[in-house]
Formats: structure tokens, C-alpha cells, sequence
């Protein structure tokens, strides 16, 4: 890996050579900001990084990386980080200097995720009209507890038998997953999707009730954002960056992370309370339209003149 990291350093070097900049901006610590060190020092222009989440994990496990991060948010003129949860544990790992950092979150393509008829919808989808539908969006990995929704929904399935379950997405623990369901007598309300593409994800989103993310660990949680954009209520891992746009009982309710039981009782609620489902619908739509792709794009531009 050092090997295959030195040499494209080195076709990095030799391309900044040829080309006309004013900065460099470099998505995620480890490698791309370490690889933009060199055509920011040898053009002797800003470096600005920006840190989602997985990157800041690296320096934990492995002391060289800790030293190239380190390396990173020490010659860069601004570090940005995609929620304040993330800045904090940042700042344990790496000790950089608070002053040259922002939060900017990730923004949302509004003209993309936005609510669509429940109905045509379903019926494009070939998915039950009359059912309620809770739908989980991501990789299939453990951190990500797709094992903790599936749990929480077969608690609840005997009490409200008309309600199913979209897993949308796939990953290393999908065979797991489907046993579950099977043990869990809940196989046949379960509805495995695969891989869908981001364009199609906001008809899915549309056609559902009730969005969950059971992750143990969110720098962000966009997808929860995307959700509230299509007007479906969220219920979410109290973690991460969740914690900074999510109101409990306003835009969204918290569950326990790792604890199906507390994700059932928040499904519970939305299912049996129409004047809750309604007030966390309206509030996520609000909350959503303050992270459009727009807004935060302009947070960004305003960096890019501070450091110039």
C-alpha cells in the first residue's frame, strides 16, 4: 500500500506542475488531503480539507496514519468537518488547532429528494397500498445495525400485521440478515431490494411510513436528512451527528442504539399516533430545506475566501 500511495504522490506532483489553480480542496484525510500536500506546497497555495467520518476513524488504528493525518490538518489552512461531533473526536485523536477549523454538514439535492404520491409510488414499485412501511437505506455491515431494525420490526409485526419492511441496500451481512428474518418468522414481511441507485432511492423513500437508521456510529446520518426530505418521519440512532439536526418529537425521535427494543417502541409510537407522524413529517420537511446543496455549497465558497 505505501508503494502504491508513493507513486501516485509522485503523478500528482508531476500533474499539479502543469496546471493553474488559486487552491486545493481534498475530500477525506487519508489519502486524498495527504496527496493534495504536495501540489498545494509546490504551487505554495491553501490547502483545505474536508473530513467525513471513516477517514477520522484511520488514525485510531494504525500509528503511520495517525502521523499522515496529523501531517494533513497540520499544514492545511482550514480543516472542515461535516458535523461538530465529528470536529470533537477529531480533535482527541489528532490535536490540531480548533481556529482553523469549520462545520459544514453535507447538503441534500432538494430537487431530487422530495416528496412524490405515496400511491404511484407504491403501484410503480409493486408494493402493498394499504400496508405501512418501514424502510432502511444502507450498507449492509454490522456498524450500521441493519441486524437492530430488523430485530425492532419483527417485535412489532404481530401487534400491526398489515406493516412490512424495505431493506434497501446490500452488504457483507445480507445472508445473516435473511436468516434472521427467517428465524425471526418475519421472512415473508421483509422485502430485500439489493442495490438500488441513488436517482431511484427518493420513489422508495416516497412509498415508505417510517425511515429507520440504526447505526452505531454516524459522523453525519445524511440519509436520515434525505428522508425527512421526502416527508417520511425518522426514527434514529442517538449518536453521531444525528444528535445536531434531529428534535426528538419535532423532526424525529431517538432510539438506543444497539437496543431493538427502543426502536420498536419508537416504531410503536409512530404507527398508533396519527397528530405525532404528522407534526415529525412537516418538522423533518422544515429541517431538511436548511441543508440544501445550495446553502452549504455558499458556506463553503465563504471559506474558499477567508483563506485566499
Amino acid at each position: 500500500n505505501l508503494k502504491k500511495y508513493a507513486s501516485l504522490a509522485w503523478r500528482v506532483f508531476i500533474k499539479s506542475l502543469s496546471l493553474d489553480f488559486d487552491l486545493v480542496h481534498a475530500h477525506f484525510l487519508f489519502p486524498p488531503a495527504f496527496l493534495a500536500i504536495f501540489p498545494a506546497a509546490v504551487k505554495k497555495k491553501p490547502l483545505i480539507v474536508t473530513a467525513h467520518g471513516s477517514d477520522v476513524v484511520l488514525g485510531e488504528k494504525s500509528g503511520l496514519l495517525n502521523f499522515c493525518i496529523r501531517q494533513v490538518l497540520r499544514r492545511a489552512k482550514r480543516a472542515i468537518f461535516v458535523s461538530e461531533d465529528l470536529r470533537r473526536k477529531a480533535e482527541g485523536v489528532y490535536s490540531f488547532e480548533p481556529e482553523k477549523s469549520s462545520v459544514v454538514p453535507v447538503g441534500i439535492d432538494v430537487n431530487l429528494f422530495q416528496p412524490h404520491p405515496k400511491d404511484a409510488c407504491r403501484k410503480e414499485l409493486g408494493l402493498p397500498l394499504e400496508a405501512k412501511i418501514l424502510i432502511y437505506v444502507g450498507n449492509f455491515k454490522k456498524y450500521k445495525g441493519p441486524q437492530v431494525a430488523l430485530e425492532a420490526f419483527s417485535q412489532i409485526a404481530r401487534d400491526f400485521p398489515q406493516t412490512y419492511l424495505l431493506m434497501i441496500g446490500d452488504g457483507p451481512e445480507r445472508a445473516s440478515l435473511e436468516e434472521l428474518a427467517e428465524r425471526s418468522g418475519v421472512r415473508e414481511k421483509v422485502i430485500f431490494t439489493g442495490y438500488v441507485r441513488n436517482e431511484e432511492i427518493p420513489k422508495w423513500l416516497s412509498a415508505s411510513d417510517i425511515f429507520v437508521l440504526s447505526s452505531f456510529r454516524e459522523a453525519f446520518g445524511l440519509s436520515a436528512l434525505e428522508s425527512m426530505a421526502c416527508g417520511v418521519p425518522v426514527v434514529v440512532s442517538e449518536v453521531g451527528g444525528l444528535k445536531e439536526f434531529v428534535v426528538p418529537g419535532e423532526s424525529g425521535l431517538f432510539a438506543d442504539p444497539n437496543n431493538p427494543k427502543s426502536f420498536a417502541e419508537g416504531f410503536k409510537r409512530l404507527l398508533s399516533d396519527e397528530g405525532l407522524y404528522e407534526r415529525l413529517r412537516e418538522g423533518g420537511l422544515k429541517t431538511a430545506a436548511k441543508f440544501s446543496l445550495n446553502k452549504q455549497a455558499k458556506k463553503v465558497f465563504s471559506i474558499y475566501k477567508e483563506v485566499l
